[in-house]
């Protein structure tokens, strides 16, 4: 999951103060989606799931992918393994 956040994160410009601003910075805006081999969630998703533990601003990127992960993990979205692809 962390590659496929990667792959679309990669599209933001930093740094980033918010929800919105991270929205619409994305590929398909809310409707972008994170997809592995097991995993599909999209941005929205994101926001409603994990969003309050995501802690604006961002700065880099690792930041928001390392608290990306943490959010959804702490969800329990995915199973331990899942969050390295």
């Amino acid at each position: 999951m962390r590659k496929a956040l990667e792959d679309e994160f990669k599209h933001v410009e930093f740094p980033v103060s918010g929800k919105m601003s991270l929205a619409s910075d994305l590929p398909s805006g809310p409707g972008t989606t994170f997809e592995t081999d097991h995993i599909s969630v999209s941005a929205m998703e994101l926001a409603t799931k994990a969003g309050s533990d995501l802690d604006f601003p961002y700065e880099d990127i690792e930041d928001l992918l390392d608290d990306s992960i943490g959010a959804l993990e702490d969800e329990g979205f995915f199973e331990e393994d899942d969050y390295m692809e």
